[in-house]
């Protein structure tokens, strides 16, 4: 952190104070300006993480210049709210100004078709998506999808297909599908993205004759394009071709719907160039900007706040919807004395990918016309990017092809946190166009916002252009642990599991940063301890984390089921046990033999872990039980699901949020378990719009001093704004487990 302040009083110059540093106001103001530029603030809403909200008509909070000179024990803000005072590190939410969203769905009823058999090249050729006449076969609507397992699942939309056509042998169906569908308020709206999900092999995709480069052309499921300056008011056209795959019989389709977030009607737009940058990070963070420097360290961007930096082991993507385009040099003043300047050009505007599943954007370059190519980006000059490819050789290219950079993904995942005694600064901000940035909060007051972020740049925000400040940190005094053990368990992936290894990491690293997250440790266990009761003990572990990524459970190490009876000791003795469910939970047993984890169907003999522990497992055929509907993948009727928050929470997790929608996934099973006694504690239950209830999606088990936690993974993959539950809700859940008052 010093050396992030020395360099920004390189820039302005000595004896500036930080809130002269963020106005512009001179070193000589005398100290009641200061009192002014620090007087008011603005009003919103307060969340605190008991659950309560409190309106406020003033928020006020600064920081000293520099951390590194404060005196001991001196506090690192002021914070002044009114009318009611409210204590910072209890503020899990400011929400100044709303964003609504609202989902536009694939519907068989205004989705077309058009069969081209086994034509790879379209008819009518792209973009002339409009055509309805003169097409041999002709369009036709496309039907609901009447078999839904095994399908994609997308929030908002109605799985479609074709129907009524036999495959080809040999040769693969290619199909156009097109759909028209309204925008309203255009001018409100900050961002746009369209989730697509098929279950075959996307060949094309086009919005109001626009191209959406195809994140990756076959065997994905699920992905997400950045659409906004595509959008035009009123009735826009989204047209898709896919493929399907050779020698089957499946029936293949699509759908997709368009999230449209929106600012305030009294909130005006901030433009964006057309030659701009969205930056995204794995922090989470979505700036626009023009590209300022890109070297073998990172990216820099121009930002509407300021210059933000990005090191590339912590970028996501850089993507330019019109392609990479510097700003070219003005022209000589003959020229433009002479009337010779040239006419700007007019860029063409893509759609581009920021996510799909399974992620196949890893370390590569991706280009106009649909082409991609591993690299790794070293620096860019005389509008020439240069890069590292294949064996170590460097190659060249116009930047002006250049749509995506996708940096190298490291495989371990190093968490980094603010140092304790600032970690309650650190936020994630979003503004009213979408853009959501993280960093330390450093001022707030009646004309915005100041951000510092990790590489030590400040970013000043208007505060009109304020949507929410989340701080991840935070935590209320009643959820704090005042004492106790801050040790928590994982439990190993079982040998022989290796093609779910990836699966099991994913999750195991959402735990230790939520655990992170809580300054707690979070550690997986040996194979040796988890059998052995003396070592798997409440002292050591007041919560273990059970990842479920198939199902599966060491039963047997050494001696009959003495895996299985240490961990029902652990529970019983005060052990807390939370179990991420993928619908399989508890129901294979895996045994040791000559150091192997080998599956037998002696394994499977009753009472295995589930019955021991008091639960109940169901699936879609077992017919469900009272208050429960298990299925495969939801309707896909276009009903909103939910998760809705009981009732009746325990002391300490009252902060958790109320509703939590369904995100988007590939599939959507959902197999609740439910407690066969009374006293099982429900946290969230899977519901619709319609009313209907479908089951416990999380819920906390009573088993002799301790408790089984069980959190279905549908809702372990949602998001609350923009971000994940595990890392939104889960801290609280492990802060809670690791209470002594629990």
């Amino acid at each position: 952190m010093k050396d992030h302040m020395t360099h920004v009083v390189k820039i302005i110059g000595f004896g500036f104070v930080f809130a002269l540093l963020v106005t512009g106001v001179r070193a000589a103001a005398p100290p009641a300006v200061l009192e002014g530029i620090l007087s008011g603030g603005p009003a919103g809403q307060a969340r605190v993480v008991s659950g309560e909200s409190i309106w406020l008509d003033q928020i006020r909070f600064s920081t000293p210049h520099d951390f590194e000179k404060l005196p001991p024990n001196t506090r690192i803000y002021n914070f002044d709210t009114l009318p009611h005072p409210i204590e910072f590190e209890s503020v899990e939410e400011l929400t100044f100004e709303n964003l609504t969203e609202e989902l536009i769905g694939s519907r068989p009823d205004m989705m077309e078709t058009y069969r081209l058999g086994s034509v790879r090249m379209a008819v009518p050729p792209p973009p002339d998506w409009r055509r309805s006449y003169d097409q041999i076969p002709p369009w036709s609507r496309a039907v609901a999808a009447g078999q839904v397992d095994q399908l994609p699942f997308v929030n908002g939309a109605v799985f479609c297909w074709v129907g009524g056509t036999t495959p080809i042998s040999g040769s693969s169906n290619v199909y156009l599908f097109r759909q028209h569908f309204e925008v309203t308020q255009h001018d409100r709206l900050a961002r746009a993205t369209l989730r697509l999900a098929t279950n075959a092999d996307p060949l094309e995709i086009s919005i109001n004759d626009h191209p959406v480069e195809v994140a990756a052309k076959v065997g994905y499921r699920l992905a997400s394009y950045e659409i906004t300056q595509l959008l035009q008011p009123g009735i826009n056209l989204i047209a898709i071709r896919v493929s399907e795959r050779p020698k089957s019989t499946e029936a293949y389709g699509l759908g997709f719907h368009i999230e449209l977030l929106r600012r305030a009607k009294e909130i005006p737009a901030q433009p964006i160039k057309p030659a701009d940058a969205l930056v995204t990070s794995k922090s989470g963070d979505r700036i626009w900007g023009a590209v300022h420097d890109m070297n073998n360290d990172g990216i820099a961007i121009d930002s509407a706040y300021g210059r933000y930096r990005l090191e590339w082991n912590e970028c996501g993507a850089v993507l330019f919807p019109a392609g990479w385009q510097p700003e070219q040099p003005e022209p000589a003043m003959m020229d433009r004395v002479r009337g010779k300047v040239p006419p700007a050009p007019e860029l063409p505007v893509f759609g581009l990918p920021t996510k799909s599943a399974p992620s196949p954007l890893q370390d590569v370059l991706f280009l106009t016309g649909n082409r991609r190519t591993t690299a790794r980006p070293q620096y860019a000059r005389d509008g020439q990017l240069f890069f590292e490819g294949i064996e170590g050789r460097q190659f060249a290219m116009k930047i002006s092809d250049v749509l995506g950079i996708y940096p190298p993904q490291p495989i371990e995942r190093v968490f980094q946190r603010p140092r304790a005694e600032t970690a309650i600064l650190y936020c994630r901000l979003m503004t009213t166009r979408g853009e959501q940035m993280s960093g330390l909060l450093r001022q707030l007051r009646g004309t915005g916002a100041v951000l510092e972020t990790d590489s030590g740049n400040f970013l000043e925000l208007k505060s009109r252009g304020l949507s929410s400040i989340y701080f991840p940190f935070h935590g209320a005094d009643e959820t704090r642990a005042t004492a106790g053990n801050q040790r928590l368990g994982i439990m190993p992936l079982a040998t022989g599991s290796e093609a779910y290894r990836v699966t099991y990491q994913n999750d195991m690293r959402r735990v230790q940063a939520a655990a992170f997250s809580i300054d707690a440790e979070a550690d997986p266990l040996n194979l040796e301890a988890i059998s052995d009761s003396t070592q798997l003990t409440p002292a050591k572990n007041p919560a273990v984390v059970y990842i479920d990524p198939v199902g599966e459970y060491v039963q047997t190490m050494n001696a009959n089921a003495d895996a299985q009876n240490a961990l029902l000791n652990y529970v019983e003795q005060g052990g807390h046990l939370i179990v991420l469910a993928r619908g399989g939970a508890f129901r294979t047993a895996v045994r040791n033999d000559a150091g192997a984890m080998l599956r037998t169907p002696a394994d499977m003999t009753r009472p295995n872990l589930a019955d021991a522990l008091g639960l109940r497992t169901l699936r879609p055929a077992s017919g469900g039980a009272a208050g429960v509907t298990p299925f495969n993948h939801p309707a896909n009727t276009g009903r909103t699901l939910f998760f809705q928050r009981g009732s009746q929470m325990p002391q300490g997790l009252m902060g958790l949020e109320r509703r939590v929608r369904l995100g988007s996934m590939p599939s959507a099973p959902f197999y609740p378990m439910v407690a066969t006694g009374s006293g099982a504690i429900l946290l969230y239950d899977l519901r619709d719009d319609s009313g209907a209830v479908f089951g416990p999606a999380m819920q906390i088990i009573p088993k002799g001093r301790g408790a089984v936690v069980v959190i279905d993974h549908l809702l372990w993959e949602s998001e609350i704004d923009d971000i994940p539950f595990s890392e939104r809700e889960l801290p609280k859940i492990l802060k809670w487990a690791l209470s002594p008052n629990s």
